[in-house]
């Protein structure tokens, strides 16, 4: 972030909050890291969201018997 914004100069501190907006939002949603093997940040939570849902519900299912949809 420092070298999108260095030596930018802003006439109040709101545009300077929206420049550090924008690339925060492009650095976790767009940016790809090679760490992460090449997908974004919130890709990755989204993916470990997805995976613990999937490993609750499959609990669920084992556990009791039935998936939520089909309990009345």
């Amino acid at each position: 972030m420092v070298g999108r914004l260095y030596g930018m100069r802003f006439e109040i501190r709101g545009q300077a909050m929206d420049e550090a907006t924008d690339w925060l939002n492009y650095y976790n949603h767009r940016k790809l890291h090679s760490t992460l093997d090449y997908i974004s940040p919130m890709q990755l939570e989204q993916n470990r969201l997805e995976t613990q849902l999937k490993k609750f519900h499959n609990g669920r299912v084992k556990k009791y018997g039935y998936r939520s949809k089909d309990r009345k």
